[in-house]
């Protein structure tokens, strides 16, 4: 006989139902206590009556533990009273509740539950409503989540998160519109570019959110998810997806909000619950007194342990450390009230003192244990304000203390079943150990002669997970890829990849260190293998030297945008060009011999317009263009075979490449650049039957060019973009028609970075040049600019460039006449932006760059060329003409020294473009950069806007420009 349910809401509910609505929910209460008592006990032992068990209860965690468990009463349960052994459900309702309500009585205030343990089959809702309505002194209850993630750096001011598009976003931004959140909490929309917050909002399902997750390509990190929804109607689903959101997001809690919740009490709420923490009340007590007893929002809580223990009192040592990394000269932009609002006492012959980041760190530590938070303007107000403070130096600063660990390795063979370490070569068919790990110098490790960047790093975090990749093309099929942790000092994890050389051919294999899909760092492992010790020279070492080192000041990569794909190019030994692949889970090699000849094919096309570009004039709607377009779309499909399908793709690796939309390009060698950009991933178009999708011609019947715009951009939001990165079917992109949203140029996001040949002397081989930083995320590029141009270039063509910039710039622009005057007009001026049409000859060291029928070499560019002399805050340079980035193979030429002499950013083309469409595009590129509110804010979204508008308007030409460094600068 099956037993019948003793372990549902329902069943306790008609146990109770003598008692009334607010007894039983203080009677469901005791019973979980009671039922922890009863698991933890052989009932034979429980000589007991209920109010020794409550006391037990709370004497038991007293001074140790501020949670008391509590556990879904079973009432099979045995419990011994008296001398009866009973179940639980054989207790006299009203009995329960009388013994209960005698112990409350003398309770102290607030004491907080702890759900232990429920039934996974039973709904959530009912039964913790129930407990969040019991007993007048219960200070917080949650549910118990035993993922203890690491808890993810807690910030203050609090960031409060919401998903674009989301209509939560109305509830984040009316919750921080009052006080005190709108001085403790501050917004952040929670995207590629910004993927942390302390606490996130979703207005929509649980299993709406798991998927939004789930299929994005980048990874949002969380400590706190509140969601206005419901659980999943399937009972057996809703934990499992409860537990795979919080793993998703690394989260430490969660929160369900009842749906018929109004937008008010739930704003409200939340203001409550900032202004509860900056009190220093406990995380689980601050939401559970805002969400329950001040507004009732009928919330089920899960909160692991840390973040439910955590208080905003725990920011001040995390202050003391921040303030004792900043260099010993850094004085603090802070008030001195900001200590005073802290309760800490300042004389006024020490308030100068004070704004030395030691002298507060001594200060802090000195009163950190009278710190007053009775108020919220008082101790979290004056904290809020030192850790802007702090923030603001450390983007300006560099870390004195993180300059000793640089990247190391150790290499052994198996032999006789021994480790032994190597230093000289390598052997041939003996397994052999390669040991990477970042730390400081030791003798039993070869580190390379720079240090590892580890500044980059985000500060808040006490270690940082980082990708490292080691690929061979002589003898290694694929790259190999391991994870390490690194702390914030002392050494971090070891990783091991173990490999047999089957060749005697030179080992060179590439290290690539990684973070948030950005290269930190790339070092070469170089080495004679041999066959056994008598072959090796006595001067034969295995080397291990720094191939790419990145700038200082690259900034905080946590405050950036996380990329998808890294592709790092160079040559082998024997001057193989290769490509590197690195995407959040998998690695590749890809041999770059083969496609040399189809990349050449792809400039001779290019070059073909700019010989011929009056035919070529307009956008789509000229036939021309769309031939060329079939063309370029079959050679770009052999390139996506060459580099991407047969050495990328296998079958394994298919779905996550769908995904990718964010590329980072490092070419660690001048001629190993690639034009990338014409990689086109749909079918090969049929050179004499295939049309232009028709969708798009459709919309190219528009007369009117806005509307085309605008029409073609939803074209591209609703269909092409779930095409490209959700695999979703269309039935146009067969090889009848070209789809101009398969070429990679106009559906990801190309950020290039090169090599910078004048710092080997320094011995780096590759310099990794990066402006953006926290303190200066945004690239000004308004007022006057700076426009020269080749003679070749006609004067009404000029005049579009100089009219663009006049409307959009906010100033008249000032047009050169020769190089002597564009360094003048630079130091006079000190312009945001630079703008050249030249016309290039001559190769190598001898390739001019005219203006006007003025030459200059373009290794003679000085800094002077860029910015004046002593500025700091760097132009945008954009070279536009005649084959001013080189050929389709060697396309860095002249970039190269503009970079050098730097330039924030350097906008070029990749193949030869005559005169008049150099200006068209130039105008485009202005009117792009200056786009109106529903225009991306970030440099290479708008880039690839200004490609996908070339479409409508022409000049088709536009889908040649490339843009080398930072995407994610803002451009203001």
């Amino acid at each position: 006989m099956v037993k019948p349910n003793r372990n549902s809401v329902k069943f306790w509910e008609k146990w109770g139902l003598q008692l009334s609505e607010e007894r039983f929910a203080n009677t469901f209460l005791a019973l979980g206590i009671i039922a922890k008592f009863c698991i933890s006990r052989n009932p034979d032992s429980l000589v007991k009556n209920l109010n020794d068990i409550f006391k037990e209860a709370f004497d038991s965690v007293e001074g140790k533990d501020p949670f008391i468990p509590w556990y879904f009463p079973d009432g099979y349960e045995k419990i011994k009273t008296g001398n009866d052994i009973v179940a639980l459900s054989d207790l006299n309702p009203l009995m329960v509740a009388k013994e209960w309500e005698a112990f409350e009585v003398n309770l102290k205030p607030w004491h907080r539950i702890q759900v232990f343990y429920y039934p996974k089959m039973e709904k959530i809702e009912p039964w913790f409503q129930l407990l969040v309505k019991a007993s007048h002194s219960l200070g917080a209850v949650h549910i118990g989540l035993d993922m203890n993630h690491r808890l993810p750096y807690l910030q203050w001011p609090l960031r409060l998160g919401y998903l674009p598009g989301n209509s939560g976003e109305k509830i984040i931004r009316g919750a921080n519109f009052f006080w005190p959140a709108n001085e403790l909490s501050r917004i952040v929309s929670v995207d590629r570019e910004n993927a942390n917050s302390d606490v996130l909002f979703y207005s929509g399902d649980l299993s709406q959110l798991l998927k939004i997750f789930l299929g994005s390509s980048f990874h949002e990190k969380t400590n706190l998810i509140i969601i206005q929804g419901t659980f999943d109607d399937d009972v057996n689903l809703k934990y499992q997806r409860l537990i795979s959101l919080i793993e998703e997001c690394y989260a430490s809690g969660i929160i369900i909000v009842d749906t018929s919740v109004k937008e008010d009490d739930l704003e409200l709420a939340i203001n409550r619950f900032v202004e509860n923490l900056s009190h220093n009340q406990p995380f689980d007590v601050a939401i559970f007194e805002a969400f329950t007893k001040t507004y009732s929002v009928k919330p089920v809580i899960f909160l692991n342990r840390e973040l439910a223990l955590f208080q905003i009192q725990e920011f001040i040592e995390k202050l003391q450390s921040k303030l004792r990394k900043l260099p010993k000269t850094t004085r603090l932009e802070i008030d001195i009230e900001s200590f005073e609002k802290m309760g800490i006492p300042v004389d006024d012959t020490e308030k100068d003192d004070l704004l030395m980041s030691d002298n507060a760190a001594d200060k802090l530590n000195k009163y950190k244990d009278i710190i007053i938070y009775k108020h919220e303007g008082s101790g979290a107000t004056g904290m809020a304000e030192m850790n802007e403070a702090v923030k603001s130096s450390e983007s300006e600063t560099v870390d004195e203390k993180s300059l000793s660990r640089s990247l190391r390795k150790q290499i052994f063979i198996n032999k006789e079943g021994e480790l032994v370490k190597i230093k000289r070569a390598f052997f041939k068919d003996i397994p052999t150990l390669i040991r990477i790990s970042i730390g400081p110098p030791d003798k039993e490790w070869d580190s390379i002669d720079t240090v590892f960047p580890e500044e980059k790093l985000p500060e808040d975090q006490d270690e940082w997970r980082l990708t490292v990749v080691l690929t061979e093309s002589n003898h290694l099929e694929k790259a190999l890829r391991e994870t390490i942790r690194l702390p914030k000092t002392g050494c971090s994890d070891v990783c091991e990849f173990r490999i047999e050389l089957k060749k005697n051919e030179p080992f060179e294999g590439r290290i690539i260190v990684l973070h948030r899909g950005r290269v930190l760092q790339t070092a070469v492992l170089k080495g004679r293998v041999v066959n056994e010790e008598s072959e090796i020279h006595n001067d034969d070492k295995i080397s291990f030297i720094d191939l790419v080192h990145v700038r200082s000041n690259i900034g905080d990569l946590e405050d950036r945008y996380q990329f998808d794909l890294a592709l790092v190019l160079n040559h082998t030994t024997n001057g193989r060009p290769r490509l590197t692949a690195i995407s959040d889970k998998h690695a590749w090699i890809s041999d770059l011999s083969e496609s040399v000849k189809i990349i050449d094919r792809i400039n001779e096309k290019l070059t073909k317009v700019a010989d011929s570009e009056k035919d070529y004039r307009g956008g789509l709607d000229n036939d021309a263009n769309v031939k060329l377009l079939i063309e370029l779309a079959r050679i770009g499909h052999e390139l996506y075979g060459s580099i991407v399908l047969t050495q990328i793709m296998d079958a394994a690796n298919q779905s996550d490449f769908t995904k990718l939309e964010y590329i980072q390009i490092v070419s660690t060698k001048i001629d190993a650049l690639a034009p990338l950009e014409f990689i086109y991933t749909a079918p090969s178009p049929d050179i004499n039957k295939a049309s232009l999708c028709p969708r798009l011609k459709t919309i190219l019947k528009e007369k009117d060019i806005n509307n085309r715009k605008i029409r073609i951009g939803e074209l591209i939001d609703n269909t092409c973009q779930r095409v490209e990165k959700e695999g979703a079917e269309c039935i146009y992109r067969t090889k009848e028609y070209v789809c101009p949203m398969s070429f990679w140029g106009l559906s990801k996001v190309i950020e290039r970075h090169m090599v910078t040949p004048a710092l080997r002397s320094k011995g780096f081989d590759f310099y990794l040049q990066s402006e953006k930083t926290t303190s200066r995320e945004k690239l000004e590029i308004s007022g006057t600019a700076i426009i020269a141009a080749s003679e070749k270039v006609n004067s009404d063509m000029r005049k579009l460039v100089l009219s663009a910039c006049a409307e959009r710039l906010g100033s008249n622009p000032i047009e050169v006449t020769d190089w002597d005057d564009w360094v003048h007009k630079i130091e006079e001026n000190n312009p945001h932006i630079l703008i050249a049409l030249p016309h290039t000859d001559g190769n190598g060291e001898n390739t001019t760059l005219e203006i006007n029928g003025k030459t200059l070499a373009s290794s003679d560019v000085t800094l002077g060329h860029v910015h004046k002399a002593g500025e700091k805050n760097y132009p945008l340079v954009a070279l536009l003409g005649c084959d001013t980035a080189g050929t389709a193979i060697d396309y860095g030429g002249h970039v190269k020294w503009f970079r050098i002499c730097e330039a924030a950013i350097v906008i070029s083309t990749i193949a030869k473009v005559f005169g008049d469409h150099a200006a068209l595009v130039a105008a485009q590129l202005i009117n792009g950069l200056t786009g109106g509110k529903d225009s991306p804010e970030c440099l290479g979204e708008i880039i690839r806007e200004i490609k996908r508008n070339t479409l409508v308007e022409g000049p088709l030409m536009a889908l040649c420009v490339v843009a080398f460094g930072d995407a994610d600068w803002k451009i203001n």
